[in-house]
């Protein structure tokens, strides 16, 4: 008798477990799969002793996971997202929806010339996108996942961090020939600066904070102020002026030409991208293949 390839646990327990973990209820995970408290409670025992570590903590009234509860939870719902994925495309299911929310900068720049792989893997998820340079409140708006700059930290949302970003000026090569050479920061100082001030998420860098943090020193800066940077992005390849380069979203343009850079300073990010959603709610199976996807866009810009 051949033995199987996969070292797994009992995967009813795992079952059990899955959902005792989501919820983080004994007592939910059984009126979900229909069973007893007792049974979810009897599984995810069995679970622990294959294992051989506790996979939960019981608390007075509730559970939480443990760190390894924490961490197997993680890879088993990777799994059943990815089964429930492949699931929908054998039955051909066209019906599925998850909703994404982002600034239109980071919909047009970084997310939708990476959804064709999106698309490849999961064609029959249809993706809803909830754009606004406005900080999107999950709370009360029907969005799953949202990509938001900022610290990281926002009540009542949990927030997994997708990449840091740098700064540094750029324009278009016909404002550069027009207005150019720039040897310095006086010289940047003293040319027309497309600065997205009057909107900006937690810890966006405008202009006059890029030059103090960039080391020049104060001095009055001729300003044209936009309210979206994707609309500033625009201006700047239509030679508008110069504009403060986040790399996560325009290094497209800038290896294509299209933009130059116009010193080699730049600045670290302040703040950083993050994948947050509603800490209270679960994501749904389309969710989480969304998250992962996500995840893994961002790590291979990282690699790249």
């Amino acid at each position: 008798m051949s033995k199987s390839p996969h070292d797994l646990p009992p995967l009813s327990a795992v079952a059990a477990f899955e959902a005792a973990a989501r919820r983080l209820s004994f007592k939910e995970a059984a009126g979900e799969l229909n069973v007893t408290p007792a049974a979810i409670s009897r599984q995810v025992r069995n679970l622990e002793t294959w294992f051989g570590r506790p996979l939960f903590r019981r608390l007075h009234r509730r559970v939480v996971l443990t760190e390894e509860g924490e961490a197997f939870f993680d890879a088993v719902a990777s799994g059943f997202a990815g089964i429930a994925g492949a699931a929908r495309a054998l039955k051909g299911a066209t019906d599925e929806q998850v909703t994404i929310g982002s600034t239109g900068a980071v919909a047009r720049f970084w997310l939708v010339p990476r959804l064709h792989d999106f698309w490849r893997r999961y064609p029959d998820l249809k993706l809803h996108h909830v754009i606004s340079d406005f900080a999107i409140d999950l709370m009360r708006q029907r969005v799953d996942l949202a990509v938001r700059f900022g610290q990281g930290q926002w009540p009542g949302l949990e927030s997994r961090m997708l990449f840091a970003d740098r700064i540094y000026p750029v324009a278009a090569p016909e404002f550069v020939f027009e207005r150019g050479p720039f040897h310095s920061l006086d010289d940047l100082a003293g040319a027309p600066l497309l600065d997205v001030g009057a909107v900006r998420e937690e810890g966006w860098l405008g202009w006059p904070e890029w030059m103090r943090a960039a080391g020049a020193p104060a001095r009055p800066l001729r300003l044209n102020r936009i309210n979206s940077y994707a609309i500033a992005v625009e201006a700047a390849l239509d030679g508008q002026g110069a504009l403060l380069g986040w790399h996560s979203l325009i290094r497209g343009l800038v290896a294509e030409g299209r933009l130059l850079r116009l010193t080699e300073i730049e600045t670290a990010s302040p703040g950083a991208y993050f994948l947050v959603r509603r800490a209270d709610r679960p994501l749904s199976a389309e969710g989480r293949l969304l998250k992962d996807w996500l995840v893994e866009a961002a790590a291979a810009d990282a690699v790249g």
